[in-house]
């Protein structure tokens, strides 16, 4: 979306934080910090190296995903517009990159569960911080966290998550 029909989503949308530096970042630079300390699995054996090496792996290519889907949609609030991330939450990028962690971790319940933590804190805290100024994008927000604890809940349940898009299709 771009030209007329990109001004036309919410003019208004200044929110205080920029989703990628403000939000994403930290949450990832967190989890890292948290993956190399051992606070994710246990690092006394190979196994679990080679998982926290493959977790590291894969946080990192989560946010240059989002940094490549930031300069090719331009939401960013320093000269973008913010409201431009709403169709990259209800379309199928999201679900996609989403899918791509799943598929990656699903074979280890405790890698997979603490990147579902992490999406959730991204989510919650975009909702947080976008509800008043740019409300389409919270929607969007609020729409995948649901789409993620209804995939916990199916899980719980042992339901077949399979390799398909958890929960995230458009």
């Amino acid at each position: 979306m771009q030209g007329a029909a990109a001004r036309g989503m919410s003019q208004q949308c200044r929110p205080g934080r920029d989703f990628l530096r403000h939000i994403v970042n930290p949450h990832i630079a967190e989890a890292l910090l948290a993956i190399e300390s051992g606070k994710v699995l246990d690092l006394r054996n190979e196994e679990s190296k080679r998982y926290a090496s493959k977790l590291i792996s894969l946080l990192n290519d989560f946010k240059k995903s989002l940094g490549r889907a930031e300069a090719k949609n331009d939401f960013s609030i320093f000269g973008g517009n913010p409201a431009l991330l709403a169709p990259l939450l209800a379309g199928s990028s999201w679900g996609e990159l989403v899918n791509l962690l799943y598929t990656e971790t699903k074979d280890n319940p405790t890698a997979w569960n603490f990147l579902k933590g992490v999406l959730t804190s991204i989510l919650q805290d975009l909702i947080t911080y976008y509800k008043d100024s740019c409300p389409e994008v919270a929607a969007a927000a609020e729409k995948r966290l649901a789409d993620l604890q209804s995939l916990k809940a199916a899980e719980k349940r042992g339901e077949s998550t399979g390799t398909e898009k958890p929960a995230q299709s458009a």
